[in-house]
């Protein structure tokens, strides 16, 4: 299985997410495989509910084209935005589930 990283640095809110779902579907077409998709969230400042809908959005696609979505050094303040809406089990499992953290 190939894995493919998308990082993101800064921001994901109204101004970002939409380079973001871009950047995805783009890396996303150039592989005919069933990949590993990684979002790389280590840099990640801000998520508003712009940069939450778009996470849905790619969690949407990848599961329906067949491709694991892994969310790398998930900060904790996206930790607690999944958590306050609920959407935590949807975008990385369990809680606390095998994605990585960047922050103790």
């Amino acid at each position: 299985m190939e894995q493919l990283t998308v990082t993101v640095d800064g921001p994901l809110d109204f101004d970002t997410s939409e380079e973001l779902l871009e950047t995805v579907g783009k890396t996303l077409a150039e592989f005919r495989e069933e990949p590993l998709l990684a979002l790389d969230l280590g840099g990640l400042t801000l998520c508003d509910s712009m940069g939450l809908s778009a996470l849905l959005a790619i969690r949407r696609r990848t599961t329906a084209e067949g491709v694991r979505l892994v969310l790398l050094r998930r900060p904790r303040l996206l930790d607690r935005l999944l958590e306050l809406t609920g959407t935590a089990e949807y975008l990385i499992g369990t809680p606390g589930g095998e994605d990585e953290h960047s922050e103790p």
